[in-house]
Formats: structure tokens, C-alpha cells, sequence
């Protein structure tokens, strides 16, 4: 493994005017009140330099887990180690550090410091969620058919505990779609249930297409509905795959809930995430907040009952009292910060236009060009359904034979280094569900554009080899050596 990169000898931009990388320790005597200035023109390939990613392979699949840049990996050993020497003494008067890291969390998702809490992944952010919403049995959830796990277990809890109905609208698949073809659809499946809906909760992207769905859309949509009929619904967003990979900004989004992984396309520590509860009523979302219960935290006590607020919450801190449960793991707090400070100083918007708009489009391009329209899953023909997230299939049979997707997977590591995986995609076609097994790929900000063309090349000789039946012999391609 390289030695670890000293954040003074690491210069992020090229040029006279480049900036250092910010850090902070959990533990400092002092922490920075100022977050500098996001830079206009990042050096991608020096970038590259930031992550220990191994150089005999080309890392892809960015979806599952992403790369700790090594200044925040530094920070994050040193911090463990200082409670390690001397826990009574590090483990004292640190709350006032997560109340400042969730302040410089907000800075960087738009939104206000009492509106976030620093979880331990989206699934634990979605289950908090869940169980506490006031739902009662009848009461009905629309969500869809491309879910995760992570959220589609706690909503069958709720549907057995309190007997309400998960909806599951089938969402389209391919490369030609539009906004509209999803709003529509849930347009439709809130007018089938009326009153009884009481939430929409759907990721963004999913993880299966790499589909960014219209929050705004579907969000003004649910303000419609209101305005027309009266019905509050609220809003759940799986962002597992949004954080890191987009430049968000939750109030403007107008969304009830957002949970999202700090491990994923954001490059921090597992067991980290980032949880937002929407805590004012404006513009964006004129609809009243839901009835929520703090379903986590040291403070809800008999002494210290916090509301549980319908409507305007005033001075109500629900980040602070979600926040405190137990002793947290602080360091893994604080790298999260240091590494969200450094996609701030990058500049998230130019981290969404290289890896979404720039390399994740330039993927989808590569696979339509030779394989086709209708091998990818992915739209890539409306800029804001786009992600850094490609799926596709190089088969024009068999696409539902998950031994053979499997099987590409595998041997596109074993013979030519590239790392990716494939999804579970149930496709509704004239009322019959078939799940398929395409291939996902990720570009993120440490690769560059020979990675996609490099992978592209690995995917093209492997599928050829499929079709002549010579996936056993040795591959065409000289065994590539990766640049990042």
C-alpha cells in the first residue's frame, strides 16, 4: 500500500492559486468556522492521486461502496487512535463536535443544521423513518418496483405490525424516457387510492437502472394534490447513490425525508450516512409536516418529552433530538465531514458534471453505439434522468439467465481487470413482471475517460466471446494495466 498522502504536500487544482485540502480532527483545540470556496476548475487527473484504489484494476462498481481519499483516511486512523491511547479523556465533552459536523453537513446538502443527523447508513435512516410516521392500518404507501431492500424490508415490517399497503408502481425501463413517464405514474396510483396515501417513498437513483428520478417532479406533484383535494402526502427518498454523486440541495428539493450513504459515491467511512428531516414549511413544500416521533434518541424521556409536532415546529431541534443515542462512533463523524468538506471544495456541481453528465453519459453513448437502443436500461436521452450509474445487457437472449450475467461479471475481473456488477431488474412488459440481470457500471471522480473506454473494449471482446462460445479461452485483449 502507498504511504499515506500529508494533506500540505496535496494540492487540489493545478496552478499558482491551487488551495489545500481542508481538515479537521475531532479532536482539535480549535475547529474552522469558514468552508473555502469550491474551486472553478478541478484537475481531475491529480485528483486521481487522492485515492490508494489498487493500480492493477480498474475499480467500477462505486455503487456498492466508494474509495476513502487518503487525507481523510489519515485523519480518521489518528482520531481512532487518540481514544485507543486514552478513551476517558477523548470520549469527554465531544457532543459540541457532532452539533458543529452537522452544521457543516448542512452547508453542503442545503439545508439547515437542525434538519440533519449524521445516521449509520440509508437503510437506518429509512427504517427511523418508517416507524416514526404516525401510519394507521388502511393507510397506504406507493412505492416502486426498482426498490432496494434496505427500504422495501422495513416497509413490509410496517405492513405486518400495522397492516397498511405497500403499493409497488412498475416503474419503465430504457433508454427513452422522460420525466413525465414517472410523475404519470404516480400520478395515477395516488388517484386509485385517494385519501388513504399518506407517502410516496422511492430512491434517486435506483440502483438497479441507475434512473435519477425527478424528485422536484414528483415533489411538486404531491403539492398539486394538495392544493387540489387537500391530501397531505409526504415524501421518502432513498438516496443511497445520490450523496456524492449530485449536487443536492434538500430544502430546494422540497422532500419530507432523505436518507443517504456516506459510504457509497460520497468515499467515507462505512457506517455513516446522512438522514434529513424536512423542519419548516415554505415555498418549497407548502404542505404541513407530518406527525413524526423521534424514534431514536437519549432525549425522549419523561423529563424531556420533546413534541412531536404537526405542522409548524417553531424552535423544535429534531436533528438534536435524533442525534445523541449512545457514544457514536466519532471519528467515523468527523471523516465524514473532512470528506464532504472536500467535495465541497471541489465542487459538487463539478463532480455531478464529469462523472453524471460527462463520463457516466459518454458510457451510455459507448453501449447504444455498438450494442443497441434497447440494451440499456439507463436513460440517456433527458439530461435529468441521468446518473454516473450505466446499466445494460450485452445479451439479446437470455437476459433474464442470471448464471450468465454472473458469469460476465466474473470473467470481465478475471481476464481483464475491470471491477463492475450486475442487478436484479424486474421489467414489467404488457402486464408480465420478468426479472433481468443487467450489467451495472460506475463512473465516479478517479476515473477519466480511457477508463471508459477501457472497459467499454473489455465488454465488447468478452461479449463476442460469449456469442462464439470461447468464454474459456484466452481473451483477445492484452491484459490491461489500469491507469486509476
Amino acid at each position: 500500500m502507498p504511504p499515506l498522502l500529508n494533506r500540505r504536500d496535496f494540492l487540489l487544482t493545478a496552478g499558482t492559486s491551487a488551495a489545500l485540502l481542508p481538515m479537521h480532527h475531532i479532536f482539535a483545540d480549535t475547529l474552522a468556522e469558514e468552508l473555502t470556496a469550491p474551486t472553478t476548475r478541478p484537475d481531475w487527473e491529480r485528483l486521481k492521486q487522492a485515492f490508494i484504489l489498487d493500480q492493477d484494476t480498474t475499480y467500477m462498481n462505486v455503487g456498492t461502496t466508494g474509495s476513502m481519499p487518503k487525507h481523510v483516511l489519515a485523519a480518521f486512523g489518528h482520531d481512532n487512535r487518540l481514544i485507543a491511547r486514552n478513551p476517558r479523556d477523548r470520549l469527554g465533552n465531544t457532543s459540541g463536535r457532532l452539533e458543529y459536523a452537522r452544521g457543516r453537513l448542512a452547508s453542503s446538502f442545503g439545508c439547515g443544521a437542525d434538519e440533519i443527523v449524521i445516521s449509520g447508513n440509508t437503510t437506518y435512516g429509512l427504517t427511523l423513518t418508517l416507524n416514526g410516521l404516525t401510519l394507521e392500518a388502511g393507510d397506504v404507501i406507493l412505492t416502486t418496483d426498482q426498490e432496494h431492500p434496505g427500504l422495501l424490508a422495513p416497509l413490509q415490517l410496517l405492513a405486518d405490525r400495522k397492516a397498511i399497503e405497500v403499493i409497488k408502481v412498475p416503474l419503465p425501463a430504457g433508454e427513452n424516457q422522460t420525466p413525465d413517464d414517472y410523475t404519470e405514474r404516480f400520478r395515477q396510483a395516488i388517484l386509485a387510492y385517494g385519501e388513504r396515501v399518506k407517502l410516496i417513498a422511492f430512491s434517486a437513483p435506483t440502483f438497479t437502472t441507475g434512473t435519477m428520478l425527478p424528485i422536484r417532479s414528483l415533489v411538486d406533484l404531491l403539492v398539486d394534490t394538495y392544493n387540489e383535494y387537500g391530501w397531505p402526502i409526504h415524501s421518502l427518498v432513498d438516496g443511497a447513490h445520490a450523496t456524492g454523486m449530485f449536487d443536492l440541495d434538500l430544502n430546494a428539493l422540497g422532500i419530507d425525508f432523505f436518507c443517504g450513504a456516506g459510504h457509497k459515491w460520497q468515499c467515507g467511512p462505512g457506517g455513516t450516512g446522512i438522514w434529513y428531516l424536512r423542519n419548516q414549511v415554505s415555498d418549497n413544500n407548502p404542505i404541513p409536516l407530518p406527525r413524526f416521533y423521534p424514534t431514536v434518541s437519549d432525549y425522549y424521556r419523561e423529563d424531556r418529552t420533546p413534541p412531536a409536532p404537526n405542522g409548524e415546529r417553531g424552535e423544535y431541534d429534531i436533528g438534536n433530538f435524533l442525534q445523541p443515542h449512545g457514544n457514536p462512533n466519532y471519528p467515523a463523524a468527523m471523516a465524514l465531514t473532512n470528506v464532504c468538506d472536500f467535495w465541497r471544495q471541489i465542487g459538487r456541481d463539478n463532480i455531478e458534471r464529469y462523472a453524471v453528465h460527462g463520463l457516466g453519459l459518454q458510457m451510455k453513448q459507448r453501449i447504444t453505439e455498438y450494442w443497441g437502443d434497447e440494451s440499456l436500461y439507463s436513460p440517456s436521452k433527458h439530461s435529468t434522468l441521468l446518473s454516473a450509474l450505466t446499466t445494460f445487457t450485452p445479451f439479446t437472449r437470455n437476459r433474464d439467465d442470471k448464471d450468465i450475467s454472473d458469469l460476465f461479471v466474473s470473467k470481465l475481473y478475471d481476464d481483464y481487470g475491470y471491477i463492475v456488477r450486475n442487478t436484479a431488474t424486474p421489467i414489467t412488459h404488457r402486464g408480465v413482471t420478468e426479472t433481468e440481470y443487467p450489467i451495472r457500471i460506475s463512473t465516479h471522480l478517479f476515473h477519466d475517460a480511457k477508463d471508459v473506454q477501457g472497459v467499454f473494449d473489455a465488454m465488447k471482446d468478452l461479449s463476442e466471446r460469449f456469442e462464439h462460445g470461447v468464454v474459456a479461452e484466452t481473451p483477445t485483449l492484452v491484459s490491461h494495466e489500469s491507469d486509476g
